[in-house]
């Protein structure tokens, strides 16, 4: 299986900006987001995919 996810956009970063914590907090949370959408699809028979973040944008790819 390949998984491409780009982690630049707002969806993958904390807002308090002086927290770096809050920022590895959200980057987690979104990817746990992310993989368990992933997870589904392949238990419902897919074999590629879009990654889309929590904020609608296409942010990646899977396959496998």
């Amino acid at each position: 299986m390949k998984i491409e996810i780009k982690t630049g956009n707002a969806a993958f970063h904390g807002c308090d900006a002086e927290n770096e914590y809050a920022d590895y907090y959200a980057t987690a949370a979104e990817l746990n987001r992310i993989f368990g959408q992933i997870s589904r699809a392949v238990a419902e028979g897919r074999t590629d995919g879009k990654v889309i973040d929590s904020n609608g944008n296409i942010c990646g790819e899977w396959k496998i």
